[in-house]
């Protein structure tokens, strides 16, 4: 069974499948993309609206993510390091990441303790 698949004129690694054709070819579709591993650009009256992707695909996106999640955790953390730092000059290195640390813990606990109560 051909399937309709274009090249991206977003990116050149990327190919393109009309909404109608994975309408009608779901199967082959998901076939197509967990053999090649290619994300494949599903476009409806010419504009994109979604990607599919292969799982590991996927699994690599969620990885990166998080990672960047992360990243952004770590400087927030950095730059409360840095006020507590500035506030009291007096404070070892060591002090200040201990509170900044403190804090964010707290900080966790009460976002757990909420989704706790919120989802059971």
């Amino acid at each position: 069974m051909a399937l309709n698949i274009q090249p991206s004129p977003y990116n050149p690694r990327l190919k393109v499948i009309p909404a109608t054709e994975l309408k009608n070819k779901t199967g082959a579709v998901l076939d197509w993309t967990d053999k090649t591993n290619t994300d494949l650009v599903v476009e409806s009256r010419g504009k994109p609206k979604a990607v599919i992707i292969s799982y590991e695909g996927y699994e690599r996106v969620q990885q990166l993510r998080e990672e960047e999640a992360r990243r952004q955790k770590l400087n927030e953390w950095e730059k409360l390091s840095e006020k507590i730092r500035a506030r009291n000059p007096d404070m070892t290195e060591a002090k200040t990441h201990s509170i900044a640390q403190e804090f964010r813990d707290e900080a966790l606990n009460a976002v757990v303790e909420t989704r706790k109560k919120k989802y059971g």
